[in-house]
């Protein structure tokens, strides 16, 4: 669905939503018992114009959380009507440019930053973000639509 249209954005708010560190974190980490999780999910504010980012990552040592971190990106962009094309009838959101692996990439590389910068000289600064593969990150990331009149 690509269309020739010349896409300007960029990051208009970066915002931690949650940190959470445990006290309980060992020393050493057990490698083979670390669990991450990952939240990914995309948010059209239209009213706004802009599209929200919310990434986090949860490390659980054998279903004890260790650490918790939650961060939103928020992007202008221009020409947002063109670009996001919502069809209320059919519920379903379109871009008619492939921009949603670019915003998700940008946002996972700040969450990796972030929590390098919040678990460095602590034991969890050992094991950084690992990365994942673009295909696994849009397959993981879901979208809301920001309701109409809000």
């Amino acid at each position: 669905m690509e269309q020739d249209i010349k896409v300007r954005f960029g990051i208009e708010a970066l915002e931690e939503q949650k940190f959470e560190f445990s006290s309980s974190v060992p020393d050493p980490i057990d490698a083979s018992a670390l669990e991450v999780r990952y939240l990914i999910e995309t948010e059209i504010l239209r009213s706004e114009e802009r599209i929200k980012v919310t990434t986090g990552v949860k490390y659980s040592l054998r279903e004890t959380p260790l650490c918790e971190l939650i961060i939103d990106a928020v992007f202008g962009m221009a020409p947002f009507s063109e670009i996001v094309v919502i069809d209320e009838s059919k519920k379903t959101v379109s871009f008619t440019k492939e921009i949603v692996p670019t915003l998700l990439n940008i946002t996972f590389g700040a969450l990796r930053g972030v929590l390098f910068e919040k678990t460095k000289g602590t034991s969890l600064g050992a094991f950084p973000l690992p990365l994942i593969s673009m295909p696994d990150l849009v397959e993981m990331n879901r979208f809301r639509v920001e309701k109409a009149g809000l």
